[in-house]
């Protein structure tokens, strides 16, 4: 899409680097009369938000308070406000 970019949290270069795989319209989800579309990150790690750790952390044991690849989607809502060309 003309004019769009999706700025993840998952920096290049990191033990947590998870890029974007999937992008396709998945429809009218919310049933307002436009199609959203979605985004997929299947790589991404799951973080417990009341006990994250960052990869890497000295002494502490990634797979606590983290989850690998449990993934992300995030979701573009249609609108019919700004230029929809």
């Amino acid at each position: 899409l003309p004019g769009l970019k999706f700025i993840g949290p998952f920096e290049r270069g990191r033990p947590d680097e998870a890029p974007i795989e999937t992008v396709s319209g998945i429809g009218d989800i919310n049933k307002d009369g436009f199609d959203e579309i979605g985004i997929g990150i299947p790589r991404a790690d799951f973080v417990d938000e009341s006990f994250p750790q960052e990869p890497g952390d000295p002494g502490v044991d990634p797979g606590v308070g983290r989850r690998t690849d449990g993934g992300d989607v995030y979701v573009i809502y249609g609108s019919n406000v700004g230029t929809n060309r």
